[in-house]
């Protein structure tokens, strides 16, 4: 080989060289850029500046950051109560009475709230207390009793009255539910109230009712326990005529059910069109007592411990019976529909 072509060829593959770091460079310039604009320069060691990862690159060539990961949609703000129109105190707890069982309602003019030991009559805005009386005091003329307790009280839109219930005489022959109903919208006016007897034979007493409403009904449900050893005995169920009331009677169907378990609470509907009557069952097993107004809920082998639901017709109210394969209602004629959680209906 002479020196010529040795020359040629050593140049030729030193410049093949320099071309192809340059193409190489070039490319990767050219990738960079069409993924991200942002850039920062190499180091400045000559020839070669080493970056992170040990990559060697020209000193002088630019460097081009891939982009990260697609960000994750933004979340929406979540949305906010809005402001009360008003806030005022109702009616504090006296301290006197564990729990308070505080419950109130509001009216078109009107505020009313009732705890264990007290009742407030408020305006609507606050700005005024029309009265404030001891809860046993407020009960008139429904005759004497030793102890009073569970306040419940609801505004009924349909005939603008006041509806109020308490249970009176734990542990005594003589426990009762007290029925109360306002004559007018207006609370501090006249009311009616009626005492009924929560057992004829005075041998169980009631605790713990709730109360709701439709167009044609009141319905109050309690939990009744036995005087000797306060042991759960059944779910009672009162349907009073809401007409009859307000003129005050108290013309009611009862339903007496030891297989239901406890606590069902009727539903307040305010829609005047539906004549279905609603309640829901919290604590579908056995309750038992321990004699200072606190159940203990019971698991059984038989019933699920779910929230179920009941409708009754309120117009066949008066030909109910019990039928309930799951043991899980009280429930009215043939037309009534029912749905519990993760049943289809």
């Amino acid at each position: 080989m002479n020196t010529k072509s040795f020359c040629w060829r050593t140049s030729r593959t030193a410049a093949s060289v320099v071309l192809l770091r340059l193409v190489n460079t070039l490319a990767i310039a050219v990738a960079g850029c069409c993924l991200n604009p942002m850039h920062v320069r190499a180091g400045g060691v000559a020839p070669l500046g080493e970056l992170a990862g040990g990559l060697m690159v020209p000193t002088n060539a630019t460097i081009h950051e891939a982009p990260g990961p697609v960000p994750y949609p933004v979340t929406p703000a979540q949305s906010v109560s809005p402001s009360p129109t008003n806030s005022f105190q109702a009616l504090a707890d006296d301290n006197t009475s564990i729990p308070p069982d505080t419950h109130g309602a509001i009216g078109p003019n009107h505020v009313m709230t009732m705890l264990n030991t007290q009742v407030r009559i408020q305006s609507r805005a606050g700005t005024t207390n029309y009265s404030t009386v001891a809860l046993s005091s407020w009960w008139t003329g429904v005759g004497t009793f030793t102890s009073i307790f569970d306040p419940r009280i609801l505004y009924d839109p349909y005939e603008n009255r006041w509806i109020a219930i308490s249970a009176v005489d734990a542990n005594l022959s003589t426990s009762g539910i007290l029925l109360g109903a306002s004559t007018s919208s207006d609370p501090t006016g006249t009311w009616t109230r009626q005492r009924v007897k929560a057992d004829a034979a005075g041998t169980a007493w009631a605790d713990f009712p709730s109360v709701g409403f439709n167009k044609n009904w009141i319905v109050v449900q309690v939990n009744l326990f036995s005087n000797a050893n306060n042991a759960f005995l059944r779910s009672q169920i009162l349907a009073f005529n809401k007409t009859n009331v307000f003129a005050g009677g108290t013309n009611r169907t009862v339903i007496n059910d030891s297989t239901i378990g406890g606590t069902q609470m009727p539903a307040v509907t305010y829609d005047s069109a539906v004549g279905l009557l609603a309640r829901q069952c919290r604590f579908c097993a056995p309750v038992e007592h321990d004699g200072q107004n606190k159940e203990r809920r019971l698991t059984h082998p038989e019933r699920r411990l779910s929230e179920r639901f009941s409708v009754v017709r309120a117009n066949s109210l008066l030909a109910l019976h019990e039928r309930d394969s799951e043991r899980g209602a009280v429930v009215g004629n043939r037309d009534e529909r029912r749905r519990s959680p993760g049943r289809a209906n």
